[in-house]
């Protein structure tokens, strides 16, 4: 029995581990020739488990979940087909029986008339208490954010806390890889010399960060034009999800943040 449970506890360690760590692929796909065109692509460890794909050209979302498939564009079709005959026309050779004016009796109620008075009710009072009450409690927690905003040891724990939280985030994506292939230029083949310039300049410096660049792109001169073809990747996973929502949760000052706002607290009760 021991050893049944300890293969348990194995197994779901292990599914535990492939889903905080296993990677999310993010691709995006786009081409301009006389037109844009785009694809989304989405990938969860591997295209068995879950893979979407949204072609922005035939408008179709496709992919699958556990090895089923769903969104081809046979599916499509037949759904298509299906729903011609979904709704009959209405018969419009039948024509309706007349349906006589009936004007129902009005019950005879009290008429009260409207002299512009203000009719007082018990519990307008208490709705003012309310409302006092409630704009009293705002002022005071407003003038104990400031006073806590005025200690400077707890506003450079909050700061500390917020870039912590910050570099966390510029964490949670993971670049993969940058694709272009294109040919563009101008009429103006000076203009058209100078943006290969300042290509050749960006790929210079994108080559130094050792990162999976590739960027081609051939000049055309003597006239306008534009076409390209690009790729951008990017990975991430549930584990990069949760490490800035740790961060903020476990990181943040809580005993100085209840003991600055009690002081400010005894601090207008003595005002």
């Amino acid at each position: 029995m021991g050893t049944i449970l300890l293969g348990v506890l194995i197994v779901l360690l292990l599914i535990l581990l492939i889903a905080l760590f296993g990677t999310f692929t993010f691709r995006l796909f786009l081409s301009y020739d006389k037109g844009f065109r785009g694809k989304v692509y989405l990938k969860w460890i591997s295209s068995f488990f879950i893979s979407l794909e949204y072609d922005t050209g035939e408008e179709l979302v496709s992919g699958r979940i556990l090895g089923k498939r769903f969104g081809a564009k046979e599916d499509r079709g037949e759904a298509e087909e299906d729903s011609e005959y979904q709704f009959s026309e209405p018969d419009t050779e039948k024509e309706s029986a007349p349906v006589e004016d009936y004007i129902p009796e009005r019950p005879q109620e009290d008429y009260v008339p409207d002299t512009g008075d203000k009719i007082e009710t018990k519990d307008e009072p208490i709705e003012k208490k309310e409302k006092k009450a409630k704009k009293r409690d705002g002022a005071q927690k407003k003038d104990n954010l400031i006073f806590m905003i005025r200690n400077k040891r707890w506003r450079d724990k909050i700061l500390n806390w917020l870039k912590r939280v910050m570099r966390s985030l510029l964490r949670l994506i993971k670049f993969e890889r940058l694709k272009v292939y294109g040919k563009a230029g101008f009429c103006d083949p000076v203009l058209t010399g100078k943006m290969f310039g300042y290509l050749v300049a960006v790929k210079s410096a994108m080559a130094l960060e050792k990162r999976s660049y590739q960027i081609n792109i051939e000049p055309v001169f003597m006239k306008d034009h534009i076409e390209f073809e690009s790729e951008v990747g990017f990975k991430s996973s549930l584990w990069r999800v949760c490490v800035p929502l740790l961060t903020a949760t476990f990181l943040f000052p809580y005993i100085s943040t209840y003991r600055l706002w009690k002081k400010a607290g005894k601090k207008d009760l003595k005002s």
